[in-house]
């Protein structure tokens, strides 16, 4: 081996005294890499023996951490090679994932990692036994009765029978039992489920209801058996599927009432106990399957009777009344992030069709999305995107929802609805602020008619971005505002105002646009105007302002994607167009041209062609030109129109007085002087020609 040099501080205890003496010692060392191997999967297990279950269902990664015997700092690369039951799996990294298949279940698996260094001279090896865990062995589940297109929905009872555990595992094992409704998407995935029970050891589960079909044909549901032994957390699963065709929907248009008592059934039995349990997202569920339920019964007969109609809405009220109440004290309670969100999902169902919510309701989804915004402000938790979702679906579709019926223009009525209005404005700004992050607190400015002002905000790319890029031309990356004097003239503005700035960059952006294939593709800049009592003053209508917003990422030449100027539109909680357009692009910015100031942002849009704002300059002048050669162009054109129209009564005219000149030549003699006049007169029109 080599000579390696270290040093070792050496101290001897001397009673009252202590002396430290450093020693030089040179050795001829050849250490040992130390490794230990970590399984990283939440499929793994000990066994009393110590030995690693392993579901056989899941990969599992194992880890080599290593160190060495002697503490020399020494630098080098190293290579891994992992192998199990001798065979070489390849992989030189320090992690390596085996594969599901290669444990065979029930077996007995040796695996071992090497690392050697880049010299080859110094190596070190760790094994770990793994034990495929073995899973219970199939058996039958089947329904009974097998054909439920004719029977009730409390008939049915699913039993599984013949599972069973290998010999190793019987002897301290016990089968446990779950059963869920599933709906599978067209390619067969696993697009939802209903837990219909908890692990129970009985292998027979008799449900109260099931969800009622979409199709006069009947709808085809997956019901899951699920079977594991007694290590609920790492014992392998297995499942049976088999399909159940539930009552057909058309049953609904003649007993409607019966739709109505199952709905209850489900939310007195089914609907109260997830609650008790407090497992809200369950609640959330079964609420869906009852307002699927609802849906379906009313497929296809919106055209039928009005009072029948009007008297299944009056039921969905009745139970959608009955769901909230049920849940309402849960959804309030609510402390942790998972139910919340649950919470949120719950009331976006509940809100559904506005036109199928009480007024009581109305106001509980209003009071209970408040109450989990201060949940999640006390609690210091987060607003997901999911949440924000749910929570501004259910919130907006009530808010501004207009009530069936002659009392909807009640005063009483309308005073409710401003109401509900004004808390969802509370509800989208608690919400866009928890999305969005503030990282430029704003610089205020003072800037002076008479002239074209450019406020330049500083630079924040080189405080805020982490990235290390480098944006291209100078001050490209600076948000500019240009404010035109015409914007002091039109907008009846003092001499000099206060132009407040902001910018936020949203955490997720939840908000819909026109286009759904699009991305955000900047910061959020924010811009107001305040006079000298520091109240905001609006500029909408006045002339154009050119905002220059900074691209979070860089747009490369051919790139087929369009940018598109956006602002947030608070009364419809979404992204619009109207009032800002694109005016030009740069590299790293993109200049928008709008006739208000709110909260703006660019997106990147696919195949829609930019639509620049003709005369692009961003002089003082701004869109003045281009409204006063519209304006001309008008004006010849009313002309025109004019000439036209004066031409033809004209033409018209002279053509009945001809006419009449003629016949009066030949009619009955008149006296002298009055015939030698018509005579005159017909003989010049005749000759004017």
């Amino acid at each position: 081996g080599e000579d390696y040099l270290f040093y070792l501080d050496v101290t001897s205890d001397l009673g009252s005294r202590s002396k430290t003496a450093r020693v030089r010692v040179t050795a001829s060392l050849n250490p040992t890499i130390l490794v230990q191997v970590e399984l990283h999967t939440s499929a793994v297990a000990l066994d009393d023996a110590g030995v690693s279950l392993i579901d056989p269902n899941r990969a599992v990664v194992m880890t080599a951490a290593f160190g060495y015997e002697a503490d020399l700092r020494l630098f080098s690369t190293y290579s891994f090679v992992w192998s199990c039951s001798g065979i070489n799996l390849s992989g030189t990294n320090s992690f390596f994932r085996i594969p599901a298949l290669t444990l065979s279940p029930g077996s007995d698996t040796k695996c071992q990692v090497r690392v050697t260094d880049a010299s080859g001279s110094r190596t070190g090896r760790a094994d770990v036994r793994l034990r495929s865990r073995s899973p219970p062995v199939g058996g039958t589940c089947s329904v009974n009765p097998a054909n439920g297109t004719d029977l009730d929905f409390d008939h049915y009872s699913f039993q599984c029978s013949k599972w069973y555990l290998p010999d190793d595992l019987a002897s301290n094992n016990t089968l446990w039992y779950r059963f869920a409704l599933t709906k599978q998407s067209a390619n067969g995935r696993l697009k939802d489920e209903l837990l219909l029970s908890e692990w129970a050891q009985d292998p027979q589960f008799v449900p109260s209801v099931l969800p009622a079909g979409k199709s006069q044909d009947g709808y085809r549901r997956n019901v899951r058996a699920y079977v594991r032994d007694s290590n609920l957390d790492s014992g392998a699963t297995s499942t049976f599927d088999f399909s159940v065709v539930v009552r057909p929907a058309s049953v609904f248009s003649s007993n409607e009432t019966d739709v109505e008592e199952v709905s209850q059934t489900i939310i007195d039995q089914q609907l109260l106990g997830s609650v008790e349990n407090g497992d809200l997202g369950a609640a959330a569920q079964i609420s869906a399957t009852i307002v699927d339920m609802l849906s379906s019964r009313d497929q296809g007969t919106t055209s039928g009777n009005g009072d029948a109609v009007r008297s299944r809405t009056e039921r969905n009220k009745k139970l959608k009344t009955e769901i909230l109440a049920v849940t309402k004290n849960a959804i309030v309670e609510a402390e942790t992030q998972t139910g919340l969100e649950q919470g949120a999902a719950l009331l976006r169902v509940v809100a559904g069709v506005p036109e199928e919510v009480s007024a009581n309701v109305s106001d509980s989804v209003i009071n209970c999305t408040l109450a989990i915004l201060k949940t999640v402000t006390t609690n210091e938790l987060a607003v997901s995107p999911n949440m924000a979702q749910d929570l501004l679906a259910a919130s907006s579709s009530i808010a501004y929802a207009d009530s069936p019926g002659p009392s909807a223009s009640s005063s009483n009525d309308r005073r409710h609805r401003a109401d509900r209005a004004n808390s969802f404005s509370s509800i989208l700004n608690q919400v866009s602020r928890s999305l969005a992050t503030q990282i430029v607190p704003g610089e205020n400015s003072t800037v002076t008619s008479g002239e074209t002002t450019l406020l330049t905000q500083k630079n924040y790319a080189t405080q805020f971005r982490n990235d290390g890029a480098t944006f291209g031309d100078q001050g490209a990356d600076q948000a500019k505002f240009v404010l035109s004097a015409g914007v002091f003239q039109n907008g009846n503005l003092s001499t000099a105002v206060t132009v407040e700035t902001r910018f936020f960059r949203m955490k997720a952006d939840v908000f819909s646009f026109a286009d759904e294939n699009n991305s955000t593709n900047s910061d959020v800049v924010v811009f107001s105007i305040h006079g000298d009592s520091g109240d905001e003053i609006k500029v909408n209508g006045t002339s154009p302002i050119d905002i220059t917003i900074p691209s979070t990422q860089e747009i490369p030449n051919g790139d087929s994607r369009s940018r598109v100027c956006r602002y947030f539109d608070k009364r419809l909680q979404s992204w619009s167009t109207a009032g800002c357009e694109f005016k030009e692009s740069h590299a790293r910015s993109t200049v928008c041209r709008c006739t208000h100031l709110t909260a703006f942002s660019t997106a990147l849009l696919n195949d829609v062609p930019p639509q620049a704002v003709s005369g692009s300059s961003s002089d003082e002048n701004g869109g003045s030109q281009d409204y006063t050669l519209v304006i001309i162009g008008c004006v010849v054109a009313a002309c025109l129109v004019v000439i036209i129209i004066v031409g033809m009564w004209m033409w018209k005219w002279t053509g009945n007085h001809r006419q009449r000149n003629a016949e009066a030549a030949h009619a009955v003699p008149m006296s002298p002087v009055i015939q030698s006049g018509v005579e005159g007169s017909a003989v010049g029109i005749l000759r004017s020609p």
